[in-house]
């Protein structure tokens, strides 16, 4: 077994001890293998598709209640990538290609979340711009009420709606 290929496998073997598996069948139904395939995974004698690094990481996050930390996955994918560049040159090209994706993926999800982020802050200025505006809006409003309110006393005197012999006359705003 070549050096690349046994770093990973004592590698699944020290995640599959972490997690607490009680056995070789709890470990494998957790993953959606069959016992006899992770048996020939942990031994070395297969190479496990890329999707199996996910869906055990996924495993030992329901296993043990906390997510596998990012160093952990990092580490694990890169001892797959060497064990699998050697055994599979095919899939180590899918392989290498699902990384790049991956990591483009995570680069644009993050730009999106900054995005996001500011057009919610901009969202969040401009609705208290409004609410400013319109309560600046409301009280001219109410100034210019008054200041006809005013006009009308002042032109017809002080009874307003009659004219200045206290005749009603009709004023039309």
């Amino acid at each position: 077994m070549s050096e690349p290929v046994l770093a990973f496998v004592l590698r699944l073997r020290e995640l599959y001890e972490e997690s607490g598996w009680s056995s070789l069948q709890a470990f494998a139904q957790a993953v959606g293998y069959s016992r006899g395939t992770i048996s020939r995974v942990l031994s070395g004698e297969r190479q496990p598709k890329a999707y199996f690094l996910d869906k055990l990481f996924s495993a030992m996050k329901d296993r043990t209640g906390r997510p596998v930390t990012e160093a952990v996955r990092a580490e694990t994918r890169r001892l797959y990538f060497e064990s699998v560049r050697l055994k599979a040159p095919a899939e180590y090209q899918l392989f290498r290609m699902e990384e790049e994706f991956r990591a483009a993926h995570d680069e644009l999800r993050q730009r999106l979340d900054e995005q996001l982020k500011a057009h919610d802050t901009e969202r969040k200025e401009l609705t208290g711009q409004i609410a400013e505006l319109t309560d600046n809006l409301r009280h001219m409003e109410h100034q210019r009420q008054e200041l006809l309110h005013r006009a009308m006393l002042k032109t017809c005197g002080s009874a307003p709606g009659r004219d200045a012999a206290g005749v009603p006359s009709r004023m039309i705003l």
